[in-house]
């Protein structure tokens, strides 16, 4: 990925995070961008959850949500930090 790449990526992610509900189309986007073929099992249970506000989510799911995202990624080098600043901006969302 190119630089210009990865920070829209980034950028992308960490706007998904912080809105109140989950969006799979900017999931699929970046995955796309980073030239990645999902894990089909994985999407289907991310879909579901389309539109789906965080505060409705159990705190279980919202814990695995970041690190189910960039399992997706198979190994995509994103910024060193990233999955840290997800499960920030999550405990922020979550009520």
């Amino acid at each position: 990925m190119t630089e210009f790449e990865i920070l829209a990526v980034e950028t992308a992610m960490k706007k998904l995070f912080a809105a109140s509900f989950f969006d799979i189309q900017i999931v699929r986007q970046c995955l796309k961008i980073a030239g990645v073929i999902p894990d089909e099992r994985i999407m289907q249970s991310l879909s579901v959850l389309h539109c789906i506000h965080y505060g409705d989510m159990p705190k279980e799911l919202l814990e695995k949500l970041p690190d189910t995202i960039m399992q997706l990624f198979n190994g995509v080098r994103l910024q060193a930090n990233f999955d840290r600043v997800l499960s920030k901006t999550l405990q922020l969302t979550a009520h």
